[in-house]
């Protein structure tokens, strides 16, 4: 298996750009959901998610205001009473 190179660079604590979201991710064992912060300061918490096939967050609140961007993969996912069939986005190339 070839690792991909994974680019991350922060300029003057303006921005984190990230080349390959899918690589901050390991391999995710079958059953689980891996979570990861990969950016946090005061005024934000970038927490990216890989999910196993099969698996499901169960339902919760939040205390902040959540961003959901898919990266790879697809499935449904339903916030409060819509449910929305979530894809990558066309800029992944996933």
């Amino acid at each position: 298996m070839v690792k991909k190179h994974n680019k991350r660079i922060k300029i003057n604590n303006l921005y984190s750009y990230f080349e390959n979201l899918v690589s901050e991710i390991p391999e995710i064992p079958a059953g689980s959901i891996i979570s990861r912060t990969i950016y946090e300061d005061e005024r934000v918490k970038v927490v990216l998610f890989g999910f196993a096939p099969g698996t499901e967050l169960s339902e919760h609140t939040t205390a902040t205001p959540a961003l959901l961007y898919s990266v790879k993969g697809e499935d449904s996912m339903t916030l409060g009473c819509d449910t929305q069939w979530v894809l990558p986005s066309p800029a992944t190339g996933a």
